[in-house]
């Protein structure tokens, strides 16, 4: 099976090394030829940690309708702000039946990617699903060097259009034994965890990243006072998806589940994941962790939990500071009513739950 991988960060460049190493033809694709040249100069991508191998990549490009020619799975392994980007360069390019996964979609992940390849001429009917998160909990040491430290226990996997979905598994899991079918993207839109551990540590954190501190991102950016915030902003998103008729977990329990741990609070759930010890915090304040999961998660999880009447006064006091410290409308640039038609999603969705 030929693969695309879109993206060669901490996840491509994983995906990239394991695809080929289960014997399929992969195509990595990268928007800098100077990371691409690093990978070959190294003479592949050598995974370590849960793995142990390193494999020479078929196709290093940063031609994009290169990389997707006759593949039959694209996996989109780029920060969910990018996802623009991705879905105007690669929108002529899709051929009938192509599966694109977005690992992950983040919160309404399908529906914007959908909507930008529509609006740059997509026609061909492809399949598009995504991911709640990346399978994979891993780091660069450098191009063509990645630590994995563990693989998630459970990876939930939805198609834009639900008919799809148990398609998708079924190639998944040809790959990987931890693939669950979601009910829909809603689903896996409201199971993004990355809304919840990452944004805030680093903004509360944000005098010793800036002073150059090494420390570890969630054993040592999450106190105890954090962590009870951070519950906080879970208690909003679970009320938004039980009353869209949607199943989660809380962040603690999602922990006890992907990770096995143990703990009664999220900050005992966290300080007890080994799979998160040595996952240090940004070394600088304007990381994904930040531009991602702000724009494309907590700005699309509050205007769901306004359309809903639900109090999001954690969610929005997070959106209302990021933008007043960096200068930037949060939410003007996220996955705002302009881009995404929510009311019609919500008015979908109270149907379908009715039903």
């Amino acid at each position: 099976m030929k693969v695309a991988v879109i993206g060669a960060g901490n996840g491509g460049q994983t995906f990239a090394s394991y695809f080929t190493h289960k014997g399929c033809k992969v195509a990595l694709y990268n928007r800098n030829p100077e990371v691409l040249y690093e990978i070959e100069k190294y003479g592949g991508i050598e995974l370590m940690g849960i793995y142990d191998f390193k494999e020479k990549i078929h196709l290093l490009t940063s031609n994009i309708a290169e990389a997707c020619k006759d593949a039959e799975l694209i996996m989109v392994a780029t920060p969910a702000n990018a996802h623009t980007d991705i879905a105007e360069q690669i929108a002529p390019f899709l051929k009938q039946g192509q599966i694109v996964v977005l690992n992950p979609g983040r919160t309404l992940g399908t529906h914007y990617f959908m909507s930008i390849l529509k609006q740059n001429g997509l026609k061909e009917d492809i399949i598009l699903a995504e991911a709640d998160t990346l399978v994979y909990t891993c780091r660069l040491i450098k191009n063509g060097l990645c630590r994995v430290y563990s693989l998630k226990k459970e990876l939930h996997v939805a198609a834009h259009n639900p008919k799809d979905t148990n398609k998708v598994c079924k190639l998944l899991k040809k790959y990987f034994n931890v693939i669950v079918p979601a009910s829909s993207v809603l689903e896996t839109g409201l199971t993004n965890l990355g809304v919840i551990f990452h944004p805030v540590p680093v903004i509360l954190n944000i005098a010793r990243i800036e002073e150059k501190n090494t420390f570890s991102h969630y054993k040592q950016g999450i106190s105890p006072t954090v962590a009870l915030f951070l519950e906080k902003i879970d208690e909003e998103r679970v009320t938004v998806a039980r009353l869209l008729g949607i199943q989660t977990d809380s962040a603690v329990k999602w922990l006890n589940k992907i990770y096995r741990t143990e703990g009664d609070t999220l900050y005992e759930a966290l300080q007890n994941n080994h799979a998160y010890t040595e996952v240090l915090a940004p070394t600088t304040i304007h990381n994904r962790y930040i531009y991602e999961d702000i724009q494309t998660g907590l700005v699309p999880l509050s205007i769901l939990s306004r359309e809903l009447g639900v109090e999001n006064s954690a969610m929005d006091c997070i959106i209302k500071l990021a933008s007043m410290l960096y200068n930037y409308d949060f939410y003007l640039n996220g996955r705002n009513e302009k881009m995404i038609d929510f009311k019609e999603i919500i008015r979908k969705r109270i149907i379908e739950f009715a039903s």
